[in-house]
Formats: structure tokens, C-alpha cells, sequence
């Protein structure tokens, strides 16, 4: 257990903090952690042929939104600990699925990549060097396995297009809710409109005064800049606003991209397993290292965008996952909000005490 959990718990015991608030704590903390990003987006173009079902089954019986106890938050979190290690350590993957494992993995070309080419799972490196395979069965095993990787691959990404058609149509009748987003939004163009009205058309003293410019100079100036100030924090404020209130319908509609894209990617898919079935067979004729990197024939690579797994979290809480997203932009939100309501302040002190 980590110091950070043992300190909570310690706490939680002392002054009887209620468990459901570390609860939503840790949820948090785990839907937004790298390790269960990663296994959410390897898990949605798993190679079948990489021996790691259990890995995909133990994945699947995750649910982070129906944990009730801190202790099961803290099993959970070890759950995906493991599964991450598992995942990252080994190094097998079809290459028309890579979305910068490459990287992420150490691995720079085909030929450093483990694969099953045969039920012994020889490493390709070793197979196509292999004296003991004539060069006719090593030629017709490799690009067997290139071919399988390639209708693996069609297949999962028909999968993923079918899934996001669905996930779509949650997203275009999700709502985002936020009360105090609302009545911020609200307060501060009140405070606008009744302050332009106040000084514009106000019948008392002090505003006439102010339009007259029978003011001092000086203060009409910091009047004139408190107003201005105003202004800008309701810009701000309408605009974020507006970025809250159509989220849902730019983010259906990026995954409509998605979905076109999806369709290239299927097209460009059948070039580039021809590509590496040539390349594949040249490397058997002669033995050498395989010249294609990774990055060059994935294919979710060239259109990456959010992984059905992320929309998903979406789906499962929109406030929450709109928050993480968008967090930046909420406090700035808020910071124009109190603008707003200290320029208002500033502005009466001055116009009914000056």
C-alpha cells in the first residue's frame, strides 16, 4: 500500500471521514491515471494471436465505476498495476495496430518484435535465419503470419467503427449539468446589463454625473476601466460557457470524422499489409533486418484520435469526464466570474461613496 493511502486511512480513522468521499477520490485518480489509459487503449486492438487473453478477460471484470469501498479501490488500483506490467513487458503486437507502442516499448522495427510464427512461437529474427526451414516454408509461413495479422486487424477495425457508431449515438443525447457553471454564467450577464442600463439610462445622481462628465477626470477614467474589466470577464465567462454547453455536439462530431476516417483507415489497411507481405518475403530470400518501421505500417497511427475506451468514460460519467478534460478552462471561468463581481463592487463603492 502507498505512504499517500496508509496517511488517508490513517485520517479517515481518526476524525471519521465518510468513506464514500476517498471512494470518489480514488475513482478519480484511477480513470485518469497513464497505466489504465494504456491498458483501456491496448485492450481495444489486442492481438488475439499474442497469448494474453487472460490479461483481456482480467481487464474486462474492471469496473471502476462500481467500486463502494476504499479497500476495493485499493485492489482494483493493483489490478491495473499488474495488467499494466504485463502488458508493458511483453513485446509482441500486430504491427497495423500500433499507436505509438513503438516507442513506448523500445521496439524500432518488425524484425525486434517476438512473434508467433509457428505453434513453438519462434522469434521472427531467428525463423528467417533458421537453417533448418527451407527458404519455400519460411517464404509461406511469414507471409501466412502477415496475412493473419492483416484480417486480424480488418476485423478489429470494423469492430471499432461499429462500436463507435453506437458510442455516437449516446454522446449526441448526453447533457452536461453543472449548477454552478450556470449560475455563473447567468449572475454575470445580469451584472452586465444591469450595470450598462445603470449608467446609460440610470436617473440617479451619480450616473448623471458620470455621463455629464461632470466627475473628476481621474475617476471617471478607473470607472471606465472597471466597466471594460467587466465586459472582458463576461467574454470569457460566455465563451467557456458555450464550450460547456456544446460539448456534447463537438465531440459527436469528431467521432463522425472518426468514423470516415475509420473507413480509410480500412483502405490504406489492404496497401500497407501488401507492402510488408513483399518486404517480408524479400527478408526470407535473404536473411536481414526488416526494413519497415512500425510507425510506417500502422495504420490506427496515421488517424490517431480518442480511443472507444476514452468516449466510454465519457458515456459512463459526462460531468466527470468533462471536467478532467477541461479543468484549465473551468478555473478560468471562475477567475472571470470573480472579476466580474469585484468590478461590479468597485464600481458602486466608487460611484455612491465618491
Amino acid at each position: 500500500m502507498k505512504k499517500i493511502d496508509k496517511t488517508i486511512l490513517l485520517f479517515e480513522s481518526l476524525l471519521g471521514v465518510s468513506d464514500s468521499t476517498l471512494v470518489n477520490y480514488k475513482i478519480n485518480e484511477l480513470s485518469s491515471s497513464q497505466e489504465y489509459k494504456r491498458l483501456s487503449s491496448w485492450i481495444s486492438t489486442a492481438s488475439k494471436a499474442q497469448l494474453l487473453e487472460d490479461v483481456v478477460e482480467r481487464y474486462n471484470k474492471i469496473n471502476i465505476y462500481a467500486i463502494s469501498t476504499y479497500d476495493e479501490a485499493l485492489a482494483t488500483e493493483q489490478e491495473i498495476m499488474d495488467l499494466y506490467r504485463r502488458v508493458n513487458e511483453f513485446t509482441g503486437i500486430n504491427p497495423y495496430l500500433a499507436n505509438g507502442s513503438e516507442k513506448d516499448y523500445k521496439i524500432k522495427a518488425l524484425g525486434d518484435i517476438g512473434v508467433e510464427v509457428n505453434a513453438r512461437g519462434i522469434n521472427l529474427n531467428e525463423f528467417t535465419t533458421s537453417k533448418n526451414v527451407s527458404r519455400i516454408n519460411r517464404r509461406k509461413v511469414v507471409i501466412m503470419k502477415a496475412f493473419n495479422w492483416y484480417r486480424e486487424a480488418k476485423i478489429i477495425l470494423k469492430n471499432i467503427k461499429e462500436e463507435l457508431k453506437d458510442l455516437m449515438s449516446r454522446v449526441k443525447v448526453s447533457k452536461l449539468k453543472f449548477k454552478s457553471l450556470d449560475l455563473e454564467h447567468l449572475f454575470t450577464n445580469v451584472l452586465l446589463i444591469g450595470t450598462i442600463i445603470a449608467f446609460f439610462f440610470g436617473p440617479f445622481g451619480t450616473f448623471i454625473e458620470w455621463r455629464t462628465e461632470a466627475k473628476d477626470p481621474v475617476v471617471s477614467t478607473i470607472l471606465f476601466s472597471l466597466v471594460c474589466a467587466l465586459g472582458l470577464a463576461t467574454i470569457v465567462v460566455n465563451v467557456i460557457y458555450t464550450v460547456y454547453k456544446t460539448y456534447p455536439f463537438h465531440l459527436s462530431s469528431s467521432m463522425r470524422r472518426q468514423i470516415v476516417n475509420q473507413k480509410l483507415m480500412i483502405d490504406d489497411l489492404e496497401k500497407s499489409s501488401i507492402k510488408l507481405e513483399k518486404e517480408l518475403a524479400q527478408t526470407v530470400k535473404k536473411p536481414r533486418k526488416i526494413k519497415i518501421p512500425l510507425d510506417n505500417v500502422s495504420i490506427i497511427r496515421k488517424y490517431s484520435s480518442k480511443t472507444n475506451a476514452e468516449i466510454l468514460d465519457y458515456v459512463y460519467s459526462e460531468n466527470d469526464y468533462f471536467y478532467r478534460k477541461n479543468r484549465g478552462k473551468l478555473n478560468v471561468m471562475h477567475v472571470a466570474f470573480i472579476v466580474a463581481v469585484l468590478s461590479v463592487a468597485a464600481i458602486c463603492t466608487i460611484l455612491l461613496v465618491i
